[in-house]
């Protein structure tokens, strides 16, 4: 019997006890389990459950993440080496374009015996090929800049990369629109009494060569945000900006928020142009007070460096009362990124536009065009 007893495995793993409390009539039962090396491992695995669960949902959350990181990356890794073999090759080609110009415009030496007679005009010839040579490849790097950024904005990371562009300001009536229209070859921007440009137009201009049998490729325009898909009627799209442009409310008057237009021509360089709302100097009686200051902090975010400023200016208005020329040497002061476009020229006498456009009263490092509409 001892020896049963001894040796009986233990299966129960509760024990039940009575206690019996001298203030209280009833009584309750106790569970109490007995604690083995056994157990702990449990105890141990129930403790860790949740922590260790939650470990594996965030080692699952970054892999996706890194998946979706990596996808981006392999996206625009080629145009970023492209960018940055751009970076370094770009100012090389200016300086030797440059060079060559200035080789260009010195005079030849005279010959010093008739053996020689042909040797400038050969060189002339090898420049000349050179130099195009090299513009042609400086017009392909613009291109892919232009590429780099469209892809750019596509996924949302447009301040990742600034590249520049050519912002265009001026007053109304300025004649803005006339210059943007004359490097397009078409009209194509929204007029009329009132104020109609009234959001950023961002306008890509893309060149296409010609076709493999000698045809003049198709010009036609297309609205990314829109998907519209092309547009060869310029009316057409004429129309189209005008009620983005209407649609902006009342009380508003000015939207930050910019149009994505991209012409495709033959007759156009690539180039990125910025048209923005007039400046103005008093607001009228259905727009908002604030709407002069509206205009200039608009114009202010886009003629930052690195961008390009055209300033347009109208002949028969004094410079100093140029809104423009005023925002731009508020933030380029010594004029290293501003051009001067002058407008109206037939309706000043030749000798008054003569000096505006040698710029000794508003010098500019890029120096001033005038243009007659």
């Amino acid at each position: 019997m001892s020896l049963t007893r001894r040796f009986r495995p233990a299966h129960r793993q509760f024990a039940t006890v009575r206690l019996r409390h001298p203030d209280i009539s009833s009584s309750r039962r106790l569970h109490v389990r007995p604690i083995s090396y056994s157990s702990i491992p449990r105890f141990v695995a129930r403790a860790f459950r949740v922590p260790i669960a939650g470990i594996t949902i965030a080692a699952g959350g970054l892999g996706y993440a890194n998946y979706k990181i990596e996808g981006i990356s392999s996206r625009i890794s080629s145009p970023l080496m492209t960018l940055r073999t751009a970076t370094t090759v770009l100012p090389l080609k200016t300086r030797e374009i440059h060079a060559t110009g200035l080789r260009r415009k010195m005079p030849p030496s005279p010959p010093s015996s008739p053996a020689t007679l042909s040797a400038p005009s050969d060189s002339t010839k090898a420049s000349d090929n050179r130099l195009d040579s090299r513009q042609n490849g400086l017009m392909h790097l613009t291109k892919k800049l232009i590429e780099i950024r469209t892809m750019l904005l596509s996924i949302d990371q447009s301040d990742s990369l600034k590249l520049p562009s050519i912002v265009v300001i001026g007053s109304q009536s300025s004649g803005k629109s006339s210059v943007l229209e004359a490097v397009v070859g078409h009209e194509f921007l929204p007029k009329g009494n009132n104020m109609v440009t009234r959001r950023p137009i961002e306008l890509t201009l893309i060149h296409t060569p010609p076709i493999a049998n000698g045809d003049t490729p198709e010009e036609y325009g297309e609205f990314p945000a829109l998907g519209l898909g092309k547009i060869t009627n310029f009316a057409h799209i004429q129309q189209t900006l005008t009620d983005l442009n209407l649609a902006v409310p009342a009380s508003e008057a000015v939207s930050n928020e910019p149009i994505d237009l991209r012409i495709y021509s033959p007759h156009v360089p690539d180039l990125t142009l910025i048209d923005l709302p007039g400046y103005i100097q008093i607001a009228s009686m259905d727009q908002p007070d604030s709407l002069k200051e509206k205009i200039a902090s608009l114009c202010e975010k886009y003629i930052r460096e690195p961008n390009i400023v055209l300033a347009v200016c109208a002949a028969d208005v004094d410079l100093a009362n140029s809104p423009a020329l005023r925002a731009s040497r508020k933030l380029d002061p010594l004029g290293l990124r501003t051009i001067g476009v002058v407008t109206k020229m037939d309706l000043v006498p030749p000798e008054q536009g003569v000096s505006i456009l040698q710029g000794n009263r508003y010098p500019l490092h890029l120096g001033y065009v005038g243009v007659v509409a």
